[in-house]
C-alpha cells in the first residue's frame, strides 16, 4: 500500500483483491487521480460558465443604464473580449455569438463615453494644476511677507503690521529714547530698558572717536 496521505481508502475486500492482483491498486489510484482531475476541470468550466453569464448580465445592465460611465462600460467590454479571445474558455458558438452581440452594442457607447471621460479628466487635471499654481503663489507671497517682516524688524525693531516692539535691540536710538518715557505702554520693563542702554553704551564705548566720557544716556537725557 502507498503511504501517500492523499491515496484513496479501500475496503478490506478491495485490499484483498490488491493482494491477488498487484497492479490493481496502482490502476485504482490512477483512476482516482484522473477522476479528481476531471472533477476539478468540470468545476473550472462551471465557474467559467457562471462568470460568463454574469458578464453578459452586467453588459445588459450597462446597456440599459443611461448613466453608466466609461470605466464600467470599458471594463465590461474588456471582460467580454477576454472570453471571446481566450481559447481556454472554449465558448460554444451560441456563447460566442452572445458575447459578440454585446460587444457590438456596447462599443459605440464606450467610444462616446470615452470622449466625455477624457474631457472630464483633462478638466480635473487643469483645475488641479491651477490650484497648485495658486498654492505656490500663495506660498511665495507668505515667504515674501515673512522676509519683509524680518527685514523690517531688523531695521526698526518693530512688527511692521502691529507696530509692537519685538526686538528692542533693533530700535533706533531715537525710538529707544522715546520708548523710555513710557515703558509700560510699550510692554517693556525697566530692567529690559536698562539692559539695552548698557549694551549700547558698551558698543558706543568701543566705537567712540570723540569724548570718552560721552554715553548714550547723554543723548537720551538731552
Amino acid at each position: 500500500m502507498s503511504s501517500n496521505p492523499n491515496s484513496p481508502t479501500f475496503s478490506p475486500i478491495t485490499k484483498g483483491l490488491f493482494t491477488r492482483f498487484p497492479f490493481a491498486e496502482q490502476q485504482a489510484a490512477e483512476a482516482a487521480v484522473e477522476e479528481k482531475r476531471r472533477a476539478e476541470a468540470q468545476a473550472r468550466r462551471d465557474g467559467d460558465k457562471q462568470r460568463f453569464q454574469e458578464t453578459l448580465d452586467a453588459a445588459d445592465e450597462l446597456a440599459a443604464n443611461s448613466a453608466a460611465e466609461w470605466p464600467a462600460v470599458q471594463g465590461a467590454l474588456r471582460s467580454l473580449s477576454n472570453f471571446v479571445d481566450d481559447p481556454t474558455y472554449a465558448l460554444t458558438q451560441d456563447q460566442r455569438e452572445k458575447a459578440l452581440a454585446r460587444i457590438a452594442k456596447l462599443q459605440p457607447r464606450a467610444d462616446t463615453l470615452k470622449v466625455a471621460h477624457d474631457a472630464a479628466v483633462e478638466q480635473r487635471e487643469a483645475a488641479a494644476a491651477a490650484q497648485a499654481t495658486l498654492e505656490a503663489q500663495a506660498k511665495k507671497a507668505r515667504i515674501r511677507a515673512d522676509n519683509e517682516r524680518v527685514a523690517a524688524i531688523d531695521e526698526t525693531g518693530r512688527d511692521p503690521q502691529t507696530g509692537e516692539i519685538v526686538a528692542i535691540e533693533n530700535l533706533t536710538d531715537e525710538d529707544l529714547a522715546n520708548v523710555g518715557n513710557d515703558l509700560e505702554s510699550h510692554g517693556l520693563t525697566t530692567q529690559q530698558y536698562e539692559a539695552e542702554l548698557a549694551r549700547r553704551e558698551r558698543e558706543a564705548a568701543q566705537d567712540t572717536h570723540g569724548d570718552a566720557n560721552y554715553t548714550l544716556r547723554d543723548l537720551f537725557s538731552a
